[in-house]
């Protein structure tokens, strides 16, 4: 988020992260959705990324999965999904909420689009209503470290 001087702007950037080259101090807030986990074979690069360009004030917030409900159970991540929350805390995240959703599908190929590893190992929705608890994490970019 960049701030203009009568008012904040947001700029975004939806992008591959590990192949941008962003200018050092370029951003106050950092925000990722279920991201960071599936880059995880790449932290060696995209962190030293995030941390080159954020801001010395600025935040890092992700969302995640937040484990032991229907969601993780059903997608066989209930290891990973504890994994990657105790690698964050390790990273400095700092959890500010863990919240009780629903994803609800219009019918299982929506699902199954979105995991088609899942259907090809067989697995069934037991309905169209899947609990789901996310976690909202947050380091600041003092904190954000990357453990060698």
């Amino acid at each position: 988020i960049n701030e203009s001087k009568n008012r904040n702007k947001a700029d975004f950037i939806n992008s591959d992260l590990g192949k941008l080259d962003f200018d050092a101090d370029s951003f106050d807030v950092v925000f990722g959705g279920w991201s960071l986990t599936s880059m995880r074979d790449m932290f060696g690069r995209v962190f030293p990324i995030l941390q080159n360009a954020m801001k010395k004030d600025g935040q890092i917030i992700i969302v995640e999965n937040a484990g032991n409900d229907e969601f993780t159970k059903i997608a066989g991540i209930e290891e990973l999904t504890s994994q990657m929350r105790n690698f964050y805390a390790e990273c400095g995240f700092k959890e500010e909420a863990v919240l009780d959703t629903v994803i609800r599908l219009p019918n299982q190929e929506t699902f199954f689009d979105a995991f088609p590893n899942l259907k090809a190992q067989g697995i069934k929705l037991p309905s169209l209503e899947i609990s789901h608890k996310v976690v909202i994490m947050r380091a600041s970019a003092s904190d954000f470290r990357l453990e060698e």
